[in-house]
């Protein structure tokens, strides 16, 4: 139970700092034929993309997300927050009561963040992200007995794709993963995980 626990804090510290890297970033430059329009017209089909979240309609919803993207593709913002809308809205047990419907919801929202880890001007940030998601979240998910979270090779492999993520934003160079990276070694330590880089 302690170990759990235990995690569990990592995990709530981890994804507190899932607004950092944004916080931290330096202006994104407009590309494209629109030029810097690309990115004004992006924040409007956000904006819409809110409103139809709120209405519960999720199809019009994704329409101008993808819209969205596809206008600014070099915005962290924007593919992290497709992601965090597919991880925790919809892959929550409140709206998905089925497992592996909350898996699929999940997968979704990493395979958004892989995504822009190839398109954005910034792919170290989207990795954090992606890493804090597995490391902390999806881990705690598949570990607690309530949230009944059929991942795909259990807590550990959730969490070992969280580490190489963080690993990879670190190597880039960005320090904000610095924390969160260790956190997540030390989490895995008390349960007697190692990297797949290390051996065992």
């Amino acid at each position: 139970m302690k170990r759990r626990t235990g995690t569990w804090i990592l995990g709530l510290g981890g994804l507190a700092l899932l607004g950092i890297a944004a916080i931290q970033s330096p202006p994104r430059r407009s590309r494209g034929p629109l030029g810097p329009l690309a990115s004004l017209i992006s924040s409007w089909e956000w904006i819409q993309f809110d409103r139809e979240v709120r209405h519960g309609a999720w199809q019009e919803a994704y329409v101008y997300a993808r819209r969205a993207l596809e206008l600014d593709p070099h915005s962290v913002e924007g593919w992290s927050q497709l992601a965090s809308h597919l991880v925790f809205l919809r892959g929550s047990l409140e709206n998905e009561p089925r497992g592996d419907q909350r898996v699929a919801w999940m997968q979704r929202g990493l395979a958004i963040l892989e995504e822009g880890e190839r398109r954005s001007d910034r792919p170290a940030e989207l990795a954090l992200i992606r890493g804090q998601i597995l490391a902390f979240w999806i881990t705690s998910q598949a570990q607690d007995a309530d949230a009944a979270l059929p991942w795909p090779g259990g807590a550990e492999a959730a969490w070992q794709a969280g580490v190489e993520a963080l690993q990879r934003a670190h190597a880039a160079g960005l320090h904000a993963a610095e924390g969160p990276l260790a956190w997540a070694l030390e989490a895995g330590q008390t349960l007697n995980w190692l990297p797949s880089s290390q051996p065992r």
